[in-house]
């Protein structure tokens, strides 16, 4: 009976419009949020609660540098933040088709070339960001591939990773 309460502030996040990730599960301590992209004041400090289930969502809306400008919120609890915070923090993201192959974009564009790529593990890692694109890499069976995920292949929502 908890689905639909924990998909609607997904759903509210914003799937639709890009930039749509989540803090990397594997991250335990909070992360910090600052006024600025130069780092002047410390707003928030925000992590995944794991003990209640509720995930750290980062909607990017913009980078300048080595930090992104976001909105965080959480999944279930629904409190945000907009600030910037460091291009450093592990952000991931899902492709939102539950197959295993990803279409990475060679430029954040969709009349650029496409490389199709087998991934083993659902978690994308994201390295950068340009209007709603997601620069990923992605684990293949062999090495790693780097591209650009569209925003409508990605997913953010922990519950259902669609993988």
């Amino acid at each position: 009976f908890l689905i639909p309460f924990l998909v609607l502030p997904v759903i509210a996040f914003g799937q639709t419009s890009g930039g749509q990730t989540l803090l990397g599960l594997d991250v335990k301590d909070n992360i910090s949020i600052f006024s600025s992209e130069k780092k002047e004041k410390v707003i928030a400090r925000m992590g995944h609660d794991f003990q209640q289930e509720d995930f750290l969502l980062i909607n990017i809306l913009d980078a300048k540098g080595e930090m992104y400008f976001v909105n965080a919120m959480h999944a279930v609890a629904g409190d945000s933040v907009k600030g910037w915070i460091s291009r450093k923090e592990k952000l991931v993201v899902y492709n939102k088709e539950s197959d295993t192959l990803v279409k990475l974009y060679k430029l954040p564009s969709p009349g650029t070339a496409v490389n199709e790529v087998t991934y083993l593990t659902g978690e994308f890692t994201v390295t950068g960001y340009s209007k709603g694109w997601l620069k990923v890499i992605v684990n293949t069976a062999t090495s790693k591939a780097t591209g650009w995920l569209a925003p409508e292949d990605q997913w953010n929502n922990p519950y259902a990773t669609n993988n």
